[in-house]
């Protein structure tokens, strides 16, 4: 098995613990169908929320720009491992953050749309795009999604 081929069953196993049924790759589709909620709340108040819930996950908040309904989460660790090669072994870790938008649902400000949009991280290097993501399972990103939506939902009490 070549580097590439060992590098990529490596990920597939690091960002499915669960295994590697279905892959897909992290579509603005995806995004949509799976990785958003509308909430009855204004603006700044859904912000604030979306800020400690990733607080809350130990996530944590790298950046946010209120002004145009952005948080950006730290990169958070989904497993830092080793492969061993013929005459070397590497170090090896897989990443995640989430680039959160907040924006009116429709034409009405009285219900706010969250986006939550994973990009992964191999060694640093974005691999978003790639079909290296399972959405079900125990370790999925469906459940880290609703994990996060659930906290949201908490901090603001619906």
């Amino acid at each position: 098995m070549s580097f590439v081929q060992m590098r990529g069953v490596v990920l597939c196993a690091v960002l499915a613990t669960a295994g590697c049924g279905h892959m897909v790759a992290m579509t603005p589709d995806v995004v949509r169908q799976e990785g958003r909620i509308v909430v009855a709340v204004e603006r700044e108040r859904a912000l604030k929320a979306v800020e400690e819930a990733l607080d809350a996950l130990n996530i944590g908040v790298a950046l946010s720009k209120p002004e145009i309904g952005l948080v950006v989460s730290k990169r958070f660790t989904l497993a830092a491992y080793a492969t061993r090669g013929r005459y070397v072994a590497s170090v090896n870790e897989d990443t995640i953050q989430y680039d959160v938008t907040v924006r009116p649902a429709g034409d009405g400000a009285k219900e706010m749309e969250i986006v939550v949009s994973p990009r992964g991280f191999h060694n640093g290097v974005e691999v978003t795009a790639r079909e290296v993501w399972q959405l079900d399972g125990a370790q999925g990103q469906r459940a880290r999604w609703q994990q996060l939506f659930g906290e949201i939902r908490r901090m603001l009490g619906v």
